[in-house]
């Protein structure tokens, strides 16, 4: 019969293979594959990065004889296919170089993956060329792939749209515009430092192409609020001074405090959005915020705001059209490397939405009592500069970081700025888990509350099985030498027993002479 030890052991064993094998956790993993292995000279393939379990960047980088299409993906526990052509005939390599990756389910970082390639054969085409015709021609685009001012720059640039709407506080007097065009011959004029008046303020920036021929105008109206407009303390202020949704490149532009309705458009893989919002009066309640699931065509959200003194209330209707599956929305597409920033982290803290080259505003929400962050922001001009602005004596409540990168060679110029929500527990949090909520729980808290109930049966087994081995010690416990050692303690009583009779015997026989010797000596003494 096993032991009750044993039987706890077996028990112990039991509970964690369960815990073991009722967790569906796959192994992280990175590996790359190519759908054709030998094309011909102007055919596409298909790369597919498969990075099961990791979350992070990747670069994509290809042998002079490949266009790779994307030089940088991002790839949350899942696999990204990147679409290539060939360009010129001979071997080609596709090769992806994992950049800042992490453990999917722990935020481990992790630095031991090497670069992984696939190789191409690239074969000569039907007309017998080996390369694309090449041409002097001087190009004629003539539009931005990148707009806006600081600070209170806006959001939702498209570089085919070319007029613009942005409302800044009465405090600010003075803008700084800045824009990058898609072709780097071509020139810009307009932009720079910008006073403003109260009310609006008209500011074009022009592009001509490379050509001296092609031009194209993007106005920005900028509307400065006069004091009596920019009251945040006002008690019975119920406006927005904000208004958006994520992910921030489907972000709409143009918005005002005093406009309730606004319209956007998102492709059909957009399936989800965020809607932010935050108040002029930082008192002020809103509800209608957070995230939104989204049905082909047109999704009306209404966020309300109720002012402090809870009686004033202001409703925004943002209506969103999600387009259906056989239409697309045009996406930016640039065959050149956008100028700006290749890395751009904050230590301890997480960017929303991930970097990427082309986003320019991000969001942080901190709950640490910090004056300052820690932001590392790499440009991918090695002639570029990089200045930070605005990170230090982080107040709570809404502070803006910008990060300006320039080349003053050139006069590329591009502006990020970073959201820093210090001490604020609002509806725009991003990923937050919420314990007494299941439905916010990722695969780490799953596993997380799994291994507590294991642990908290296993310390109940434990405790119930001490219990009844205290109670049942005597019958249970079989040791070596038992029915020795108790014979040995009988006889040993025994003996005790026998002893202390003996001892009774002699005390009687010596009290029993002490009688007798007394009472001669009494009757010894009356005849002497």
């Amino acid at each position: 019969m096993k032991s009750n030890k044993t039987k706890f052991i077996l028990i112990c064993l039991i509970l964690l293979n369960m815990i073991l094998f009722s967790t569906n956790v796959e192994a992280a993993s990175f590996s790359v594959s190519s759908s054709k292995t030998s094309v011909t000279v102007g055919e596409t393939f298909n790369v597919i990065i498969n990075g099961t379990g990791l979350t992070g960047q990747y670069s994509i980088t290809g042998s002079s004889n490949i266009d790779v299409g994307e030089e940088k993906v991002w790839i949350e526990n899942t696999s990204v296919t990147i679409t290539c052509t060939a360009k010129g005939e001979g071997n080609a390599t596709v090769t992806v170089t994992p950049i800042t990756v992490a453990d999917a389910i722990t935020g481990e970082d992790i630095t031991n993956l090497n670069p992984q390639s696939v190789n191409i054969k690239i074969n000569a085409n039907n007309t017998g060329g080996t390369t694309p015709p090449s041409t002097s021609t001087k190009s004629s685009e003539a539009r931005l792939k990148n707009l806006g001012i600081n600070p209170n720059d806006f959001k939702g640039f498209r570089r085919d749209k070319t007029e613009y709407d942005v409302e800044v506080p009465n405090n600010v007097s003075s803008v700084k515009v800045y824009a990058t065009p898609v072709d780097s011959n071509a020139k810009v004029s307009g932009t720079g430092n910008v006073e403003l008046k109260e009310g609006l303020n008209k500011v074009s920036v022009t592009v001509t192409a490379e050509d001296g021929v092609t031009k194209k105008t993007y106005t920005m109206n900028i509307t400065r609020l006069s004091a009596e407009e920019d009251n945040p303390d006002d008690e019975s202020e119920a406006r927005l001074k904000n208004l958006g949704i994520r992910p921030t490149e489907y972000d709409f532009s143009g918005f005002k405090r005093d406009n309730t309705s606004y319209s956007v458009e998102v492709p059909n893989n957009v399936e989800e959005v965020e809607v932010y919002a935050e108040a002029v009066n930082s008192k002020a309640k809103i509800t209608g915020t957070g995230k939104i699931s989204l049905k082909e065509g047109e999704n009306t959200v209404n966020v309300e705001v109720t002012a402090p003194d809870g009686k004033t209330k202001k409703t925004y209707t943002l209506v969103i059209t999600r387009v259906a599956s056989t239409t697309t929305v045009e996406e930016p597409t640039d065959d050149e490397k956008t100028f700006g920033l290749s890395q751009l982290l904050v230590k301890g803290q997480s960017l929303s939405p991930k970097f990427s080259e082309d986003v320019y505003e991000y969001t942080i929400g901190l709950t640490d009592d910090l004056s300052s962050l820690e932001i590392e922001a790499l440009a991918n001009d090695d002639n570029a500069t990089v200045e930070i602005v605005g990170n230090e004596n982080l107040q709570n409540g809404e502070n803006v970081i910008t990060i300006l990168v320039s080349n003053a060679e050139t006069g590329e110029n591009a502006t990020y700025q970073i959201i820093v929500n210090k001490n604020v527990q609002d509806q725009t949090a991003v990923g937050k888990v919420e314990w007494l909520k299941p439905s916010t729980w990722g695969t780490r808290e799953k596993i997380i509350v799994g291994v507590a109930i294991a642990l908290v049966m296993i310390i109940i087994v434990a405790i119930v099985i001490k219990i009844r081995l205290a109670r049942r010690v005597d019958e249970d416990m079989d040791l070596p030498g038992g029915e020795e050692l108790d014979r040995a303690l009988s006889e040993h009583q025994e003996i005790e027993d026998e002893v202390s009779g003996a001892e009774e015997d002699i005390k009687s026989d010596a009290e029993i002479a002490q009688e007798y010797f007394e009472t001669y000596s009494k009757r010894k003494g009356k005849h002497f």
